[in-house]
């Protein structure tokens, strides 16, 4: 099984309703908070510094993210 296969049959059943086969993922409910928990495990693992916005989105990164420079 490929890396990228592992991880998304990790993410599949996650929020998955049963009946429709669609995804029911929340803010604030179970199957997102599960999603947040798994990503920032996966960043961890991986050695990256994980931060959340004020928006509540979370960014994983290797060492310190620079500045953006606008023109």
């Amino acid at each position: 099984m490929t890396g990228f296969r592992k991880l998304w049959d990790e993410l599949a059943p996650v929020g998955r309703d049963p009946v429709s086969g669609g995804y029911l993922r929340y803010a604030f409910t179970e199957p997102e908070r599960w999603l947040r928990d798994w990503f920032r495990r996966q960043a961890a693992d991986r050695g990256m510094s994980v931060e959340e916005d004020g928006n509540g989105n979370l960014f994983a990164w290797w060492g310190r993210p620079t500045p953006v420079t606008r023109c």
